[in-house]
């Protein structure tokens, strides 16, 4: 450590605390018709927790907490298509699992 700095372990623990955990996915998918053109588009996503329900402040937690970003190759003129997808939520979301060693599972 260098003189004149000092380091505080609760702010290394609120940057984990508050750092994103994020999964990333592909689906893929195909259509015969060429000419055809596809849409992209997300509702507010539903949460489900196999320990029993949420609150409707966990609901809303998780919501405000999280992001969902889609990418799009569309299928036309080569029949193959697919959306690519990015969730993230703040890290601390999550922390009431811990005590029920549950695991959450996403719908979109």
């Amino acid at each position: 450590m260098h003189p004149g700095r000092t380091r505080s372990r609760s702010s290394r623990a609120n940057r984990r605390y508050d750092r994103l955990d994020t999964a990333t996915g592909t689906l893929a998918f195909t259509d015969v018709d060429l000419s055809d053109t596809h849409t992209v588009s997300k509702s507010a996503p539903t949460f489900a927790w196999s320990g029993g329900s949420l609150s409707t402040m966990q609901q809303m937690d998780w919501a405000s907490a999280s992001t969902l970003a889609l990418t799009k190759t569309d299928s036309t003129g080569t029949g193959t298509g697919s959306i690519g997808f990015t969730y993230s939520a703040v890290d601390k979301t999550f922390d009431f699992l811990a005590a029920e060693r549950r695991s959450p599972s996403l719908t979109m």
